[in-house]
């Protein structure tokens, strides 16, 4: 029995200007939220059929790292494949990553921008190499890196003469800020105004197309916004209902997480925070937590893993914070005092805070591992009633890019007998990642804050973004580099993170 691709039914509606038949341009972005089968239909369905349908195409994937195309565009080929049955017409590689099409010999190629921009002519035996696609675009932060992969693609502009080459991007549209993407494709076209999201709540889409444009190497721009009324597979019971919800709680988040417009350009970088998240010291101390965990920064890094230049180990330049949360159990739920939280509740619980700023005797490292031990036995016999906090192996998670003070901390552990604690080296997610999910869980009042914990509150309520575009100025951030370095292995065990989509 002959074997059917059929395009309409795996695609779906909503995607029919967009198909590569009925739309020859050189460029094409497609942008929007997450679950709007972006991936699905431009990634996995549409590049199976340009190489069956036309014997000349040849296809490239690209990614900013290598090691992600298995999770992603390789996956979202041939999950298509074995889908339909078609993999047998294919002959699939893992190493490196490459789909043949046994009847011609054309190929899809995987390669990652970290492993250099180089494009070898010689890599397509048939045919032509035709068509790049990058997926998660919004990654690739260099404009010149695109341009110069971009140029490799050699051939016609799009005027009717030789093969068509065509040039995808799928994002999500984080922030426009310093988006490269948006500053060259986006400004001025597809922008938000009165009525952008009335069209993206009734059709799931706005498209903007001008086959005559002349952009970089080709002629021709196809843009495409799409929200998550453009998934007709989506569960329509779950997922309408919290993104209305959603849409309640924070706008901002609605707009970027469900209806794909850019993201926000206010000034502040967590509006989601209020006082409505900070609780009592006897609240956090009373909930029961089925994890929890300690993040330590000991300002000698930037909080992204970098030491400050001219570092010392003599004294802490600004603060020095060590920060306990913990994630709440479902069993708050059927408690009296505490039925109003429920479980999956990231939880500021208390914090430790030095600052040699503005202090005529500063102290020094020794002295501040020194304090850092007594407020870890403060600590134990404080919550020694508590259920869950403070038993069983204490995980403190320390800057990353501290290695020293993760040696010397752990000495000083073992000296005063706390051979159940473990100092362990930070690890984080990307800083967009961190906020958004932030924002997210703040919105929906899952991330709470104890009145103990005054520092870490007065950094969310004053973080702004940086003057040169960053999502988070460099500075008087260390309680919140010490809780992200804490909450970072509570993130994969929320609801939310479930459908949350990483950067």
């Amino acid at each position: 029995m002959a074997l059917v691709f059929n395009v309409k039914e795996l695609m779906g509606a909503g995607y029919e200007k967009a198909y590569w038949l009925n739309c020859p341009v050189r460029y094409r972005v497609f942008f929007g939220a997450r679950n709007t089968k972006k991936s699905w239909n431009i990634i996995g369905v549409e590049i199976i059929d340009k190489i069956m349908t036309s014997s000349v195409r040849n296809v490239i994937c690209f990614r900013r790292n290598y090691v992600d195309i298995k999770d992603s565009c390789f996956s979202s080929i041939t999950s298509k494949l074995f889908k339909t049955g078609l993999f047998i017409k294919f002959k699939i590689k893992t190493s490196p990553f490459e789909i043949t099409y046994r009847k011609t010999g054309q190929k899809v190629l995987f390669k990652g921008c970290d492993r250099g921009t180089s494009i070898n002519s010689n890599e397509v035996i048939v045919g032509e190499l035709t068509d790049f696609y990058f997926e998660e675009a919004y990654e690739l932060e260099n404009y010149e890196t695109f341009r110069q992969i971009d140029g490799s693609l050699r051939g016609a502009i799009n005027d009717g003469t030789g093969i068509p080459k065509q040039v995808t991007l799928l994002l999500n549209p984080w922030h426009k800020e310093g988006c490269w993407i948006y500053d060259v494709f986006v400004r001025g076209r597809l922008e938000y105004d009165s009525v952008a999201l009335q069209i993206i709540e009734s059709l799931g889409k706005r498209e903007w197309y001008d086959p005559n444009l002349i952009i970089e190497k080709g002629k021709g721009l196809y843009l495409m916004q799409t929200g998550y009324l453009i998934n007709e597979f989506r569960d329509k019971e779950v997922y309408d209902k919290t993104a209305i919800e959603q849409k309640k709680r924070s706008l901002d988040i609605y707009l970027v997480e469900y209806a794909g417009f850019w993201g926000a350009t206010g000034e502040v970088v967590y509006p989601e925070f209020s006082d409505k998240l900070i609780i009592s010291r006897a609240k956090a101390n009373s909930l029961i937590y089925k994890a929890f965990y300690l993040g330590l920064d000991t300002g000698f890094s930037n909080g992204e893993g970098h030491p400050f230049k001219g570092g010392t180990p003599s004294a802490v330049h600004t603060a020095y914070v060590m920060t306990l949360c913990g994630i709440t159990s479902d069993t708050n739920q059927f408690s009296p005092n505490n039925k109003d939280i429920g479980g999956d509740t990231i939880v500021a619980i208390n914090e430790y805070y030095w600052s040699n700023e503005l202090q005529t005797e500063k102290k020094t490292q020794p002295q501040l591992f020194e304090e850092t031990i007594n407020k870890l036995c403060e600590w134990l016999d404080l919550y020694q009633f508590n259920k869950s906090l403070m038993k069983g192996t204490i995980y403190v998670f320390v800057d990353c890019a501290d290695a020293g003070s993760l040696t010397s901390l752990q000495e000083y552990a073992r000296r005063r007998g706390l051979v159940f604690v473990k100092f362990m080296p930070s690890t984080k997610f990307k800083i967009h990642t961190r906020i958004m999910f932030s924002r997210l869980l703040m919105s929906w009042g899952e991330m709470l804050f104890s009145e103990a914990c005054t520092n870490l509150i007065r950094e969310f309520k004053q973080c702004r973004k940086g003057e040169k575009g960053e999502e988070r100025a460099d500075i008087n951030d260390h309680a919140i580099n010490s809780y992200e370095y804490s909450t970072a292995p509570m993130y994969v065990i929320t609801k939310k993170w479930v459908n949350f989509k990483q950067k």
